[in-house]
């Protein structure tokens, strides 16, 4: 059995087309629970208007008050029986091949609990070519020895890791207890419970990025944009989710890393205010930070031009 989650939030102009995509999934047992967030456009009557035109797909539509998203995914998991579930953002395009591909890896052996697809970016404007949503830095990460990976998970967490190209069985959702309420952030949190409890890749859980689960609707309301705001929100999981003896450098090296963006931007005040905004210790920690990323692509740049 699988259960597909799509929480929406003012998407009446694509999430359409993500549910033309989910009931083309090629599966004898499947269930979706669209979970609107108080929406204020047409996105749940145009959800209504779909489930009424498919009648032989069980597409269930639950309203709720705008509580966020977090709070809509610990809906859906509530609502979901043994077996599977896939989270879809109802901005993007789920793979229906792809989610299908990472069922029947983990049914070859029950001590799989989840598996990470792949998937590509694609852009609402400009034309630009659709790219792969992992790349070296996850390979790596998801490949080192669980006992190696901690301190990763806090320093070097090679963001994006995505729920919506991630299938898990429910039960292993379960066990993490969701998602914390208190907490903004999805994904992160969710990956380093997941991996503390299940640590080991081809034996815990499965890495696939060659089979594309779902294609990631880049547009001007993804949230990474407000780099301020993103920031505050990574940096709220970090302090709660953080051993203490890596807490002081995981906060510095956010803080190295989004002030850095920040100055790409050349947005300075956005960056004076994450700069100052962790107290003394990470503080110091981010300008290492920002030192040590800004030697790393220099060493680039010389390296690429020396060929």
């Amino acid at each position: 059995m699988l259960t597909v989650i799509v929480p929406a939030y003012n998407h009446e102009d694509f999430i359409i087309e993500c549910l033309e995509s989910i009931v083309k999934i090629e599966l004898p047992d499947f269930k979706v629970i669209v979970v609107d967030d108080g929406s204020v456009d047409a996105t749940a009557e145009r959800v209504s208007k779909f489930v009424e035109a498919h009648p032989f797909v069980a597409i269930e539509l639950v309203t709720k008050k705008n509580a966020g998203l977090v709070s809509s995914l610990n809906l859906g998991l509530a609502m979901s029986a043994e077996g599977y579930i896939y989270f879809v953002a109802s901005d993007d395009i789920p793979c229906p091949e792809g989610v299908v591909s990472c069922i029947n890896a983990l049914d070859q052996d029950p001590s799989l609990n989840f598996c990470v697809g792949g998937g590509v970016n694609f852009f609402e404007e400009g034309g630009q070519s659709e790219t792969p949503i992992y790349g070296a830095a996850q390979n790596r990460f998801f490949k080192m020895k669980g006992c190696d990976r901690e301190a990763e998970m806090f320093l070097r967490y090679p963001s994006p890791i995505l729920l919506q190209s991630t299938v898990f069985r429910v039960a292993a959702l379960k066990a993490i207890g969701g998602w914390d309420n208190k907490l903004t952030l999805d994904d992160f949190p969710t990956f380093v419970k997941l991996l503390t409890l299940y640590p080991e890749c081809d034996k815990d859980f499965l890495f696939k990025p060659e089979i594309n689960v779902v294609r990631y609707r880049q547009h001007g309301s993804n949230s990474y944009k407000n780099m301020l705001r993103h920031f505050k929100i990574v940096r709220q999981s970090l302090i709660v989710l953080t051993p203490a003896y890596l807490k002081p450098r995981a906060l510095g090296t956010a803080v190295g890393f989004y002030t850095l963006v920040a100055l790409k931007r050349l947005d300075v005040r956005t960056a004076l205010s994450i700069l100052f905004s962790s107290g003394a210790k990470a503080f110091g920690y981010g300008l290492m930070a920002m030192a040590s990323l800004i030697c790393a692509k220099a060493k680039h740049y010389i390296v690429r031009e020396g060929k």
